[in-house]
C-alpha cells in the first residue's frame, strides 16, 4: 500500500528542463531532467527513496533566483516615496523585496533599489526597475538597469 502525503515541493527548471527537487519529508534532493516532457499543468507526483509520495510543481526560470536577506532602501520613482526594505530574492533580471512600512505600489511603477551583498567586499548594488507583482508588503520587480555593482552581482549569483 502506498503512503500518500499532502506535502508539496517546488522545482525550478532551467529552460532546458533540468532542475533539483527535494523531498519535503526527508530532504533528499534529486536532479531531474524533463527535456521535452514537461507536463502542461506543471504538476507532478514524486516518489522519494524514503517511500513518501509528494506533489511537485515545476517552474521554469530563465535566470537563477537566489533566496537572500539583505537590508536596503527603495525609492518609488512614480510616487517619489522611499523607505527601508528587506531583499528576499534576487536574480540577474529581478528582485523581490518586502517593505518595512505599508507603502502603496502599483504595477509598472518605476523603482530604484540600493542594497549591499553579503560577499567579502560588501558590494553595493544600485538598480532601476519596474514593479511586476505585489502581494501585501511584498513587491516583485523586473530589473531594467544595474547602475552600480553589475559585475559583482553576476559573480554572486553563480550557482
Amino acid at each position: 500500500m502506498e503512503k500518500s502525503v499532502l506535502l508539496a515541493s517546488k522545482c525550478y527548471l532551467t529552460p532546458e528542463g533540468r532542475g533539483l527537487i527535494a523531498c519535503p519529508c526527508c530532504g533528499f534532493g534529486k536532479t531531474v531532467d524533463f527535456k521535452d516532457a514537461i507536463p502542461v499543468n506543471r504538476n507532478v507526483r514524486i516518489r522519494c527513496k524514503c517511500g513518501e509520495i509528494f506533489g511537485g510543481f515545476l517552474e521554469i526560470r530563465q535566470h537563477y533566483r537566489k533566496q537572500v536577506k539583505f537590508s536596503g532602501r527603495y525609492t518609488n520613482l512614480t510616487s517619489m516615496k522611499s523607505g527601508r526594505m528587506t531583499v528576499e530574492n534576487i536574480s540577474r533580471m529581478g528582485i523581490g523585496f518586502r517593505v518595512m512600512g505599508f507603502e502603496y505600489f502599483e504595477e509598472e511603477d518605476m523603482v530604484k533599489v540600493t542594497f549591499e551583498l553579503d560577499n567579502s567586499k560588501k558590494s553595493r548594488i544600485l538598480a532601476n526597475g519596474s514593479v511586476k507583482y505585489i502581494q501585501g508588503n511584498f513587491v516583485g520587480c523586473r530589473i531594467h538597469q544595474i547602475r552600480e555593482g553589475e559585475k559583482e552581482l553576476g559573480f554572486y549569483l553563480m550557482p
